[in-house]
């Protein structure tokens, strides 16, 4: 059982580190230079800037902002102005094969489901 918000974390954090391994990267080969293609490697996904305001119309207010705090409000209310750059953005990254380290990151929040609010592994014990 825990008191405080502190130790409700600290027990969160031992918790997950218990149950996820860290992974080995030490021997992860290195791809040469010629393996990487340098030619549209995703020319083949279609969509048009239509499609991307599309995806903006449906976003959810009630979910929380990413990594970038910019929240679903502020999205939907400047899609008409954002969707062509955004559209433009996308199709260079896959045109190019690349993908900006910013978009690989992520905000990861537990989120309690059943059983007592107090046991870490209630998940677990199902």
């Amino acid at each position: 059982m825990t008191a405080s918000d502190f130790e409700m974390v600290n027990s969160l954090n031992g918790h997950f580190t218990s149950v996820f391994t860290t992974e080995d990267i030490s021997s992860i080969p290195t791809p040469s230079v010629s393996s990487v293609p340098s030619h549209n490697i995703f020319s083949d996904v279609n969509f048009t800037q239509h499609d991307v305001l599309q995806v903006l119309s449906k976003l959810r207010v009630d979910k929380a902002a990413g990594p970038d705090e910019v929240s679903a409000r502020l999205l939907i209310e400047i899609k008409d102005n954002i969707a062509y750059r955004l559209f433009v953005i996308f199709r260079k990254s896959l045109d190019k094969g690349v993908v900006p380290d910013d978009w690989k990151s992520a905000n990861i929040s537990p989120v309690f489901k059943k059983g007592n609010r107090n046991v870490m592994d209630n998940d677990l014990s199902a």
